[in-house]
């Protein structure tokens, strides 16, 4: 007995894999799925009907409890807001992300906007976050790492650079809008869920289909997908000039985390019901 979940772009298997794989997919007793798609996509793979049951994403509750459990006062989070001025947080980015946020970024405030950038690379490691600082610098942008601001109430930073792990979840609830990395280099696609459940309009790359949760929050007005830097800047400008805009497309990413709710414990009774006596 053997429970799965498949995205949708995994159900397009090629010939071959499909008929060596066929008695494997024949023989599940039960599948929970994450959504429709990749249940439909189970089917195509000779999964019975009646044994496959969509139960949600079990990732969603997993954001939304470190959220919740985190402390909205915490210095770092304060720090970032004391000035007023929106944030835009980009999360787990890589180098080729990087470029393309700097870019876009350059571009807005050479537009007079005023907005932070806080950067957290997905390896914060010194060295990565000593080449962030230093492009940030060589750019004329103020820069410091995130202990830095939160250490000096007296320090200003056009870029903030986050130099640990634990802290990126909390840090979209300070964001005005979020970038997910891993859209314009060769990594998968960072997680959508946890700006999505702060309740913040998400902007990722142009290569995002192995991320269903990408794929619904475009859907639902929740997110958007930026193909360089200049469509990137414009997004987030737009963002910023409209704040309706920013308001409904934060309240339908809201609306998708909330509509998933409770999938791991949906996920549980799934198994539970297969293998009780």
């Amino acid at each position: 007995m053997v429970a799965g979940t498949l995205t949708p772009g995994s159900g397009r298997m090629r010939r071959p894999a499909r008929v060596v794989l066929g008695a494997t997919w024949r023989a599940l007793d039960f599948v929970s799925a994450l959504d429709e798609a990749s249940a439909e996509a189970f089917r195509a793979l000779g999964v019975g009907p009646g044994r496959v049951r969509v139960d949600g994403d079990p990732a969603v509750d997993a954001a939304v409890s470190r959220l919740e459990s985190a402390d909205p006062d915490a210095p770092h989070l304060t720090a970032l807001r004391r000035d007023g001025r929106a944030v835009w947080v980009a999360g787990s980015t890589w180098p080729e992300d990087e470029a393309v946020v700097f870019q876009a970024y350059a571009e807005l405030c050479g537009g007079g906007a005023e907005i932070r950038l806080v950067v957290a690379p997905h390896e914060p490691g010194g060295r990565r976050v000593r080449a962030l600082l230093e492009r940030a610098a060589s750019e004329g942008f103020r820069s410091a790492t995130l202990a830095e601001l939160e250490g000096d109430a007296r320090l200003d930073a056009d870029v903030v650079v986050v130099e640990r792990v634990g802290v990126l979840a909390e840090l979209y609830r300070a964001a005005t809008v979020a970038y997910v990395g891993g859209g314009f280099g060769e990594a998968v696609l960072h997680s959508v869920l946890e700006p999505a459940a702060a309740g913040v309009p998400v902007l990722f790359g142009p290569r995002h289909g192995r991320a269903p949760a990408a794929a619904a929050l475009l859907e639902v007005g929740g997110a958007r997908v930026t193909a360089d830097a200049t469509s990137l800047r414009g997004a987030v400008a737009a963002f910023l000039r409209d704040p309706a805009a920013r308001d409904y497309a934060a309240a339908a990413a809201s609306r998708y985390i909330l509509a998933q709710r409770g999938a791991a414990v949906r996920a549980a009774e799934t198994v539970l019901h297969h293998i009780s006596p």
